[in-house]
């Protein structure tokens, strides 16, 4: 899978399984495969696919609870649903791909989106 197909499964988790006002994947499914079924380790729980974990940052005292899908060879997908401003026009980064590629929603659709 290359990278822009993963920011696209990202993306349209991020958005409710929403696609270009499509409901492409069920609401409820983006939902309940986001959700604990099982308890992986102390810090980590497991939904359907997804790795659910909460992260910290600490300069600004805030939890964040984040939903992540792993790859072969580093290869990640991870949504950060609580990052989505709900505006293009503030560029929070909130679904980072591979090790190095962050897109936010304004990046993904103004200029990324047109090239894949």
């Amino acid at each position: 899978m290359k990278p822009q197909d993963m920011a696209k499964f990202g993306f349209l988790y991020l958005h409710n399984g929403l696609w270009n006002g499509t409901q492409v994947i069920p609401k409820e499914w983006i939902m309940e495969s986001t959700q604990k079924q099982i308890t992986a380790n102390a810090t980590t729980d497991y939904g359907y696919l997804f790795w659910l974990q909460t992260i910290k940052d600490t300069s600004k005292d805030k939890e964040y609870f984040t939903y992540r899908a792993y790859g072969m060879g580093g290869q990640y997908i991870m949504v950060i649903p609580d990052l989505d401003s709900g505006s293009s026009s503030v560029p929070l980064s909130k679904c980072a791909v591979s090790n190095a590629f962050t897109v936010s929603n304004a990046f993904m659709s103004n200029a990324f989106i047109d090239i894949i």
